[in-house]
């Protein structure tokens, strides 16, 4: 959580030192400075674009997934899931390859920084095996976490004449989930952990971002 808030404060900390001499130009012009949009590529979201100048802007997006479980816990990988809704935020830095007068349209690149809640569930049945017994292990695991990410992101961006914004981007960032717990096997056992294993698997690394979003600018 403190890396995610360093990140934060260093992106609103740049926009504000890039675009200290950009508002008195920015005070006289009649130029689209402003946009909303929704992420079509997920459940629910809803973000602002503010520019600074002809070549900067912040974005701020709200996220929203349903809870939901897929799979079952005695057949095939297991079950997972989330036990509650997750709702999360995500800042961008960007910085538009824009032609002078035209903000907010072009090529950009970004560094954003993301926070998600994440009430995670898995289960598993497994079978410890012997020479004489056959057990069965029902593990199940509910617990609160929390999802944090920054990284790169290129991207284009274009408005039309009647105002409509059109915004896809993509890229990688470094990913951590808190509060996971590491799984094993129980001794002898013929199966694997399917989805709870991956709980602690995957609880960091490097994973890919892109959207696609639609929007007004005004």
């Amino acid at each position: 959580m403190k890396k995610i808030t360093y990140t934060i404060c260093l992106l609103l900390s740049l926009i504000f030192f890039l675009s200290e001499n950009a508002t008195a130009q920015e005070a006289t012009s009649s130029r689209k400075m402003n946009n909303i949009k929704t992420n079509f590529l997920t459940a629910a979201s809803l973000g602002y674009e503010r520019g600074f100048g002809d070549h900067f802007s912040l974005t701020v997006f709200g996220t929203y997934f349903p809870k939901f479980q897929s799979g079952n816990a005695d057949e095939g990988l297991g079950r997972i899931g989330l036990s509650e809704a997750s709702v999360g935020y995500h800042v961008e830095a960007r910085y538009y390859t824009t032609k002078k007068g035209k903000p907010l349209v072009d090529f950009y690149i970004s560094l954003y920084a993301l926070q998600r809640s994440l009430n995670t569930i898995g289960s598993k049945v497994v079978e410890r095996v012997s020479a004489t017994d056959v057990t069965t292990y029902n593990i199940d695991v509910t617990l609160p976490s929390g999802l944090t990410s920054y990284g790169l992101l290129i991207g284009w961006q274009t408005i039309s004449k009647k105002n409509i914004v059109v915004d896809f981007n993509l890229g990688a960032g470094y990913y951590e989930i808190a509060n996971i717990p590491e799984f094993n096997l129980p001794p002898g056992s013929d199966s694997d952990l399917g989805p709870v294993q991956l709980l602690s698997d995957l609880s960091s690394g490097i994973m890919p971002r892109f959207s696609l979003s639609v929007g007004y600018a005004f």
